[in-house]
């Protein structure tokens, strides 16, 4: 902490480095008796409190972010929006008739009796001060980039994205996808650059007796259950406690400074990672909105002996490629899939059950752009090949992990589930006191206590799928539908070492040869605080840059690409220029499925890969391209051209490629009429029919033709499945045309 003299005016954050360079300022362990005293986190201590009062020294500036929201038809429209620092890197101090700008705290073990004799009195007498264009640029490193923002390390807090200067905005992504670029050229091993939602309060907690709010960065929770000095306005003082640490040496040192209550809410962790690893990982939790937690039983301990769950899920469902086996997908270099030496996009998109905003989320896809070329997410070749999210995967992973394989600790390092029986005690001491102090308190937290003790009571502790018992996918969509609270920060770890993030181990007793043991290619000694800040002497400021954020619909927010032949097929068939008959799904099979497409299926890619796939051209051409016409006119060339090789090349396909050939089989001897059930299938064919027959049409077995004994057993109840339904749905209604030489109904 800064011991200060009194100056004349309100300070300012360029008065207080100004002060601080000339040697006005020292940062020490300051004390009331000594002078009043100020907390200047960026250059004195991290980690500092902060209240839910307004301070008046510094008028708050927000830094401009601009993003996108997209549709296929309309495009990207730009918004306007501003980002804000969280609370806890801000300078805090006294306020009311007597400021003399005190400290709150005296340093990260004792509170100000003065100012802080409880929770309320010290929510209501503590300001959190604010932080000019100067202090942001200077101070905190938060850097203005040309579409987005750049943070540098140590100094950069972490960042909120605001809807207006008073609330947060609410990204509400379920059937969307959300799309960055990002330059990890100079984050280094033992780094997180991380982008991530969590389901925090819109307004930041803010109320007629807590008015900071979101304009000064309150209210932050995540899914780790966060113990933050303030809660919602009153501050987190009782149990005030120093936690403990394990290493990967198996060791436990001092932790942070922490009080009795948690902060919980779902994450959702788009990205991860420096420009060796990373990850994207859900964190769903099994309530809506922000709760308070007490205890281990609601806050969570996986490294408890057995895990404690808690309400949210603390590990998360990841996707590491480097930890799945792809060890070439993620690095600095032109040998890497995605060369992180380099900028580029990442696509993360949000898959529900039935296409639409109301069905449950049961995927979440990962691609990335570079160069203006789409690159499919890697395989988890070492689990089951899988290149997405799913309830099946994480089910999966969570198999692996009980087996002791890769279970890791998000925040530090992985630890083994049997801790020593001091260092049990040691964590567990805060526990114990909550308990013994448990009506103590601001009101309504023991509400806050029961409404979660409900939810955790039922639980098998000892299990590691923590995923799957808070609700997996469905509770994770259930967030992104309410809406969450884009973040951004870059961090370290100086005990752990990033180790669980992009280790080639976590722990001096793992073995890298091992399957799914390591995170990462970085060695295990590196990632001290020491270690980061030689790097960032030898090779210029860490930093990580986030730039032209878009949201949308789904595949409308990048440059669309046609990522396999059956998107092509696809892209292809709706444009109508399909085979005789024009049915779509026909057209996609056909296609498909016909070896001498493969050389229409690469010469297309090209106009893919200049962002011409014919099925958004029209959404793509603006007015003031010069080569428009000429890029529209030569994809529906090569789409007529293709068209006439595709008819030519299946003269001879079986009568499943043909509806009316296809329907005469399935109606021939029909009771309620051939001919009308003939006009029934043709007229259905498309949206109903041709989708089931597919299967069996792949095999060659169109409903009864040539095949084995149950092939042809399975296809004369789909045979008569289907015409029944046709006579329940269509016989009673009458002829009124014709079409094709067949009544239609």
């Amino acid at each position: 902490f800064g011991s200060i003299r009194r100056l004349e005016r309100p300070a300012s954050s360029a008065d207080l480095f100004s002060l601080l360079l000339l040697g006005k300022v020292r940062c020490s362990s300051g004390s009331e008796a000594m002078a009043p005293s100020i907390v200047f986190s960026a250059l004195c201590l991290l980690g500092v409190a902060a209240a839910q009062q307004i301070g008046d020294a510094t008028k708050e500036y927000h830094p401009a972010m601009s993003i996108s929201e997209c549709t296929k038809v309309g495009g990207c429209q730009v918004q306007e929006r501003h980002i804000v620092a969280d609370m806890n890197w801000r300078w805090i101090h006294n306020t009311g008739p007597d400021q003399w700008w005190l400290n709150c705290q005296f340093d990260n073990s004792s509170w100000n009796p003065k100012y802080c004799p409880d929770p309320d009195t010290c929510g209501k007498r503590c300001a959190v001060e604010g932080i000019d264009q100067a202090g942001y640029e200077n101070n905190y490193k938060v850097l203005p980039a040309e579409g987005g923002v750049k943070l540098q390390w140590p100094s950069a807090p972490r960042m909120y994205m605001l809807e207006n200067p008073y609330a947060y905005k609410l990204f509400k992504l379920k059937n969307r996808e959300f799309t960055f670029d990002v330059d990890l050229s100079q984050l280094p091993c033992g780094l997180n650059g991380a982008l991530y939602f969590i389901e925090m309060d819109a307004a930041g907690g803010a109320s007629e007796t807590y008015p900071a709010g979101a304009q000064y960065g309150t209210g932050y929770c995540d899914a780790q259950c966060i113990h933050p000095r303030y809660i919602n306005g009153p501050s987190n003082q009782l149990d005030w406690h120093q936690t403990v640490a394990g290493t990967p040496e198996n060791t436990w040192v001092p932790g942070g400074w922490e009080g009795r209550y948690g902060l919980c809410c779902a994450e959702m962790d788009l990205l991860e990672g420096n420009r060796a690893a990373q990850s994207y990982t859900p964190h769903p939790c099994n309530f809506e909105g922000q709760e308070q937690c007490q205890g281990e039983e609601q806050c969570g301990n996986m490294t408890a002996e057995p895990p404690q769950i808690g309400v949210c899920d603390k590990f998360g469902c990841g996707f590491n490629p480097y930890k799945f086996g792809d060890k070439s997908f993620w690095g600095p270099g032109s040998n890497f899939a995605v060369d992180t030496s380099r900028p580029f996009t990442i696509v993360t998109q949000f898959i529900t059950s039935d296409g639409t905003d109301d069905g449950d989320l049961v995927e979440i896809r990962r691609l990335y752009v570079q160069d203006g070329k789409a690159i499919q997410n890697a395989e988890a070749k070492l689990l089951d090949g899988s290149d997405s999210l799913t309830d099946a995967f994480c089910s999966l992973e969570a198999e692996a992990a009980e087996e002791g394989v890769i279970r890791m600790r998000k925040v530090g390092q992985p630890t083994p589930y049997s801790e020593p029986k001091a260092a049990q005690a040691a964590a567990r001491a805060a526990l114990q006191r909550a308990k013994a102090e448990e009506k103590k308190g601001s009101s309504g937290q023991e509400e806050e206590a029961s409404f979660l003790q409900q939810r955790a009571k039922s639980r098998n502790a000892a299990s590691v799928n923590a995923f799957a018992e808070l609700g997996g996918m469905k509770s994770m969509g259930e967030a992104l539908a309410r809406g969450m609270v884009l973040a951004m920060s870059v961090w370290n770890d100086n005990t752990g070492r990033m180790l669980w993030l992009d280790g080639i181990k976590p722990n001096i007793d793992s073995d890298p040869s091992k399957p799914l043991v390591s995170n990462g290619p970085c060695p295990f000694e590196f990632g001290t605080t020491a270690d980061l800040e030689k790097w960032a002497a030898e090779n210029g400021p860490i930093e990580v840059t986030f730039t032209n954020v878009k949201f949308g619909e789904l595949d409308s927010t990048y440059p669309p690409q046609c990522k396999t032949k059956e998107h092509y097929c696809q892209t292809f068939c709706a444009n109508g220029l399909g085979y005789e008959g024009g049915a779509f799904l026909s057209c996609v099979a056909k296609c498909d499925r016909n070896p001498g497409w493969g050389q229409a299926w690469e010469a297309f890619k090209e106009y893919c890969q200049n962002g011409a796939c014919a099925l958004h051209a029209a959404a793509l051409l603006s007015d003031d391209a010069a080569d428009d016409k000429s890029l529209e006119d030569d994809t529906s060339n090569l789409l007529q051209r293709r068209t006439q090789e595709l008819v030519a090349s299946e003269s001879d396909a079986s009568p499943c490629s043909k509806p009316r050939d296809l329907c005469a089989k399935l109606c021939s001897g029909q009771s309620w009429g051939t001919k009308a059930c003939q006009s029934t299938c043709l007229w259905r064919f498309t949206e109903h029919i041709q989708p089931i027959l597919e299967e069996f049409c792949f095999y060659g077995v169109c409903a009864g033709g040539p095949g084995g004994v149950e092939e042809e057993e399975d296809a004369a109840m789909l045979q008569q499945g289907i015409t029944a339904g046709f006579a329940r749905e269509e016989a009673p209604r009458a002829p009124s045309a014709t079409i094709g030489g067949a009544s239609e109904l």
